[in-house]
């Protein structure tokens, strides 16, 4: 038999790994849109609607904040890594683990099935 709190662990990992997920793909969507601002900031600074020192500093400003955003993802990455290298071990060992019962073998097979889910939705 697996101790009930192994599974209650795989299955908070394996939910922590989709709010990270979410949240990489919501800070790529703010990225872009950051992307966009400056697109329109150069086309109104080529049409002579702003200057070039507020085109320069708005530029600046969009830029820092594309970096902090990068900054983030990349943070959010690396744990992100670490938690599914963290789950996949833990999932590896449920299966090498001979007493279970059939239910366990589902639990776990649902665990895994739904952690190659997550993984493969970062691609």
């Amino acid at each position: 038999m697996i101790n009930r709190e192994v599974l209650i662990d795989v299955e908070g990992k394996i939910r922590k790994i989709k709010r990270y997920i979410e949240k990489i793909e919501e800070i790529i969507k703010k990225i872009k849109e950051e992307r966009e601002w400056i697109k329109s900031f150069e086309k109104m600074y080529y049409e002579n609607y702003i200057d070039k020192k507020e085109y320069e500093r708005r530029i600046k400003i969009i830029e820092k904040r594309i970096e902090n955003l990068e900054s983030k993802k990349y943070s959010y990455l690396y744990d992100l890594i670490n938690l599914i290298n963290e789950t996949q071990k833990l999932i590896k060992f449920l299966n090498e683990i001979e007493e279970k019962s059939e239910e366990e073998k589902k639990y776990i097979e649902n665990y895994q099935y739904r952690l190659n889910e997550s993984i493969n939705n970062l691609y």
